[in-house]
């Protein structure tokens, strides 16, 4: 009976294993390369419009983008830390990226990532980062300040860098949309 019920756990345990890694995207997470995102958006079918018509994507248009802006920046424009925290906050972004239901909609995709941002700055330690790398961050994602949900998100976490402890809601945006 003991060997059975070893058998029994072992099987439940292999085929949960094996059931996981078939629900898994086939995108590679790689923190010196953003192809992830391309990865990711062919996978999810978001630049498919209507009759194979391209259409925008969050996954490219904003994802992509960034993630490459910020691997192509020249050496010396952030600090040692900064250039660490952009490594850190790189693979924060895939890693919740990745763990997103597949069936999510593309729509979905980019209020969640909104949060993700909020939680991988502030997990990866945007507030103790050098006023120069702050400055130099604000700099290079200017463009898209316009746009409320980046604006908020940003504000959210300068927010978090000046309370003592951030309320529990600030810090687990994570829910579904």
């Amino acid at each position: 009976m003991g060997i059975r019920f070893l058998y029994v756990i072992a099987m439940s345990f292999l085929a949960q294993l094996f059931s996981l890694n078939l629900l898994a995207s086939p995108c590679l997470i790689t923190k010196n390369d953003c192809s992830f995102y391309l990865c990711q958006d062919e996978w999810r079918g978001c630049s498919q419009g209507v009759a194979g018509e391209p259409k925008e994507s969050y996954l490219v248009d904003f994802g992509h983008h960034y993630c490459q802006k910020f691997l192509d920046i020249e050496k010396g424009l952030f600090s040692s830390s900064g250039e660490l925290w952009l490594s850190e906050v790189r693979q924060c972004l895939m890693e919740k990226m990745e763990k997103l239901p597949e069936n999510i909609s593309c729509q979905s995709i980019k209020r969640k990532s909104n949060g993700h941002h909020f939680n991988c700055y502030y997990e990866t330690g945007f507030c103790d980062l050098p006023f120069k790398d702050k400055r130099q961050l604000m700099n290079l994602i200017k463009p898209e300040l316009k746009r409320l949900d980046v604006l908020l998100s940003g504000l959210g976490v300068i927010f978090a860098c000046n309370v003592p402890s951030p309320p529990s809601v600030a810090t687990d945006l994570t829910g579904p949309f």
